[in-house]
């Protein structure tokens, strides 16, 4: 069973972050062996180089600036309109 990718984990399979939830879980508990911990760390490196590798790659489509990959996370002003492919937000 798989899962659409959600904007806020864009290409992450299902099976991926289940197996990220079991290993965060472990840790919660405090059960976790040091190959899981390893095997946790390669996950969340992964996890921040595709997120880099994506913000980088993001361009401005203009519109509602909620669906706006390039505007994620930049919070702009009233009324949360994209600028568009030509222009960068105002910060």
């Amino acid at each position: 069973m798989t899962e659409p990718h959600t904007p806020a984990t864009p290409g992450i399979g299902y099976e991926f972050r289940e197996s990220l939830l079991v290993l965060l879980s472990r840790v919660q508990r405090g059960v976790q062996s040091e190959a899981e911990a390893d095997l946790l760390r390669s996950h969340i490196e992964h996890l921040l180089s595709e997120h880099d590798r994506l913000a980088a790659s993001a361009v401005h489509v203009g519109g509602n600036a909620e669906d706006c990959p390039a505007c994620h996370g930049t919070n702009p002003p009233y009324p949360f309109i994209c600028p568009g492919p030509e222009q960068q937000p105002t910060t």
